[in-house]
């Protein structure tokens, strides 16, 4: 397989794992909406998704100018553990305990 062929092939997952995950994503979002209000529930939402298109290939650029390709990939891979590790912390007793659910 050629690497353009590999790198279609891997866009396509990478996009499957996306549309897979976003249910899940937008039914967080309308459970947090009921609580604060849906309005601000989704910019905030749509703000940091639109912040991370904007910052993540500059970021990338500025990486791989300076270090190199592989480092952009690290760099991936080391931001989507960190975002997980957030995730995990999120999800633990002390939040679950100011986040009421809807009544």
């Amino acid at each position: 397989m050629s690497d353009f062929g590999l790198l279609v092939a891997l866009s396509t997952v990478l996009g499957f794992a996306s549309v897979v995950s976003l249910p899940a994503s937008a039914a967080l979002l309308v459970k947090e909406g009921r609580r604060c209000g849906m309005g601000l529930a989704f910019g905030c939402f749509n703000a940091c998704m639109n912040l991370g298109f904007l910052v993540a290939p500059l970021l990338g650029s500025f990486v791989f100018e300076k270090i190199g390709i592989h480092a952009v990939f690290y760099l991936a891979g080391s931001i989507s553990l960190m975002g997980v590790g957030f995730f995990q912390g999120c999800s633990t007793s002390d939040v679950k305990e100011w986040v009421q659910p809807a009544e």
